[in-house]
């Protein structure tokens, strides 16, 4: 392999340097997106309302709308597996 000259290596840290931040760039920018988006927060809240209410009321829907199914609560409703009777 041919040896570099002075002004190669300089130019091999300086393109480095430029690479680093713009990786450190993207990842602040993604990480910042992330952040106002709440992605984590709708990833572990959305499915969660729909089990809210099926584990509380046997019934797939949120939890809010499910609790007038809740056996105890809707009188046309026999068994948990029963769908509501409209």
């Amino acid at each position: 392999m041919k040896a570099l000259k002075k002004s190669q290596t300089g130019q091999i840290t300086i393109e480095a340097v430029l690479v680093l931040t713009l990786f450190a760039s993207a990842i602040v920018f993604i990480t910042r997106e992330m952040r106002q988006a709440e992605w984590a927060r709708s990833i572990a809240v959305g499915p969660w309302a729909m089990i809210a209410g099926m584990s509380e009321s046997g019934v797939w829907a949120p939890r809010d709308k499910a609790i007038k199914y809740h056996p105890s609560v809707d009188t046309n409703r026999r068994l948990s597996i029963e769908g509501p009777r409209e």
